[in-house]
């Protein structure tokens, strides 16, 4: 199956990959409800990968709320223009693959020990966010919607349509992780 394009027009298509990644991953924590705590040594449990998940998906969705809030009045500004580095690093993360080995920003460093019902429904909750702010605007304003990103503090962007991609990518890498520890 081909691969939606990043445009505001695959928008509907980008949506249901991000919930069905965020499904799957919840559905993957559910079954091994009580292997909640496990974890290899010296990395994340089951729930910190979870938590981590929800805290950029909430993010994300943070960010996009209020990107949209700015073109309510009008066309969104103007997106800035992209460097070669900047090109790369998004190609990369919207790439089939995410990328292994990176560190969490501070702000998505979980909790040491998550609560497991609270973590999930915020998981869902989250995701949910992104298929109510896709009905809200029109095909047209989903191409105009972009953000800085929130986690870093040098300037670069996404557009939505990208940044529903590296969402799900980034939810279906920590379930692999969690399948890892032995979950699934």
């Amino acid at each position: 199956m081909a691969r939606p394009k990043l445009d505001g027009a695959h928008t509907p298509e980008l949506l249901v990959d991000l919930e069905e990644s965020v499904r799957e991953f919840a559905d993957l924590l559910d079954r091994a409800r009580g292997q909640w705590t496990a974890s290899r040594p010296g990395k994340w449990t089951a729930g910190q990968h979870a938590e981590h998940v929800a805290i950029l998906l909430g993010t994300f969705a943070d960010a996009l709320e209020q990107a949209e809030r700015r073109i309510e009045d009008g066309p969104a500004p103007p997106r800035p223009h992209r460097g070669f580095l900047q090109r790369l690093i998004v190609r990369l993360l919207t790439g089939a693959k995410f990328p292994r080995g990176g560190r969490s920003p501070v702000r998505g460093l979980p909790l040491s020990e998550p609560d497991r019902r609270a973590t999930l429904a915020r998981l869902r909750g989250e995701s949910a966010r992104f298929r109510a702010l896709l009905e809200r605007l029109s095909p047209e304003e989903r191409d105009q919607l972009w953000i800085p990103n929130p986690l870093v503090s040098f300037r670069w962007h996404y557009t939505l349509p990208e940044v529903l991609r590296v969402q799900a990518a980034h939810t279906r890498h920590h379930c692999q992780l969690v399948r890892e520890i032995g979950l699934g």
